[in-house]
């Protein structure tokens, strides 16, 4: 059975922080204890072993698991298991390199005296070591989650505080029949629906290098910069990953909602304002023509029978249009703008 592309994706991820967990796990080893070839073998085993087991859980497990989980409560399931996975895979390689150094079974090097005498003196540092790491590490993550990617580590290094000019790759992404869908499921299950909408369409926007901006109702405003949403023409692949993850949630939908979500959007390029505002709540928004433009084409799909719209600028720019049905929707006057925007229809070959 051949991986999905977001399988592939993260299992590259996991052996990227199996490797960094190994490097990191033997420079903890011999700084903390000492270095002998022992603490080498010991620090590659832990590490390697921490590292996949923690990084698999946060590619396959908790995305599923814990996403209905308040703040609290998944900051302590997460540390929880960090601590375990820490405390029980450093016992472990302890005891499997006592039994194998003394020459004696599993339960016997672990009820013996050198891992006792472990469990007393050593033990108590990685243990320590397990609750303030996997507490700090998971409460930086959950805010940087909140906050959207890569605005944590801006805000604190002032990169927008003051307004920079970027050339920016926007979409706006919309419910079809928003109204009509609210009004039939009420609010609560309507909620539930857009929850469960945003949570599938998140692997298709990471394959994509692309990040959420913001969640405006039943809308969702994606962004790139220039370089990597053309990479591979990432922002139109993602349009088209997110179709095909909800097809493949199609029974999902259809079994817990009665129906399966449709929606459109527009895509446009050009140069956006990144800054900083705020002083109560601080955030990092950007302004700019390129936004306006973006909504007003993705409020044409509607009225040109179109599923992904893009603009000239966007069409122009692509170095790679093989996989694609492009189709010229003529030339419009959006609202608001004084000159006209060439729209293209954007469909995928079969078998793309």
């Amino acid at each position: 059975m051949s991986l999905t592309p977001g399988t592939k994706n993260k299992l590259k991820t996991v052996l990227i922080v199996t490797l960094a967990g190994i490097i990191i796990g033997i420079v903890f080893a011999n700084l903390a204890f000492g270095f002998t070839f022992y603490r080498i073998i010991k620090g590659t085993l832990i590490g390697a072993l921490i590292a996949s087991l923690s990084s698999s859980a946060e590619m396959f497990l908790f995305p599923k698991k814990l996403k209905r989980l308040s703040f609290i409560s998944e900051l302590i399931v997460r540390s929880f298991f960090y601590i375990a996975i820490i405390s029980v895979s450093t016992l472990l390689v302890v005891v499997i390199h006592e039994s194998l150094e003394d020459e004696m079974s599993f339960v016997e090097a672990l009820f013996g005296r050198d891992v006792s005498n472990f469990l007393q003196t050593d033990f108590k540092y990685v243990f320590a070591f397990a609750i303030f790491g996997s507490l700090l590490m998971n409460f930086i993550s959950q805010i940087n989650r909140i906050l959207g990617k890569g605005v944590l580590i801006n805000t604190i290094l002032g990169k927008y505080r003051r307004p920079i000019s970027e050339e920016r790759i926007f979409m706006f992404l919309d419910i079809k029949s928003a109204t009509t869908l609210g009004e039939k499921l009420g609010a609560k299950t309507y909620s539930s629906f857009l929850q469960d909408f945003f949570f599938d369409i998140t692997d298709p926007i990471i394959e994509t290098s692309g990040v959420i901006y913001q969640y405006v109702g039943d809308e969702v405003v994606l962004t790139w910069k220039a370089k990597k949403g053309m990479k591979n023409n990432n922002c139109i692949n993602c349009f088209f990953k997110i179709r095909r993850k909800i097809q493949e949630n199609k029974n999902f939908y259809l079994k817990k909602y009665g129906i399966v979500p449709e929606f459109k959007a527009g895509l446009h390029i050009g140069e956006a304002i990144v800054t900083e505002v705020g002083d109560l709540k601080k955030e990092i928004v950007f302004h700019g023509d390129v936004l306006n433009t973006t909504s007003r084409i993705q409020s044409q799909c509607n009225q040109l029978n179109q599923q992904l719209l893009i603009s000239d600028a966007v069409f122009n720019k692509l170095a790679e249009k093989n996989g694609f049905d492009f189709l010229s929707m003529g030339k419009y006057k959006l609202r608001g703008k004084e000159e006209e925007v060439e729209l293209f229809g954007v469909n995928v070959i079969l078998g793309k």
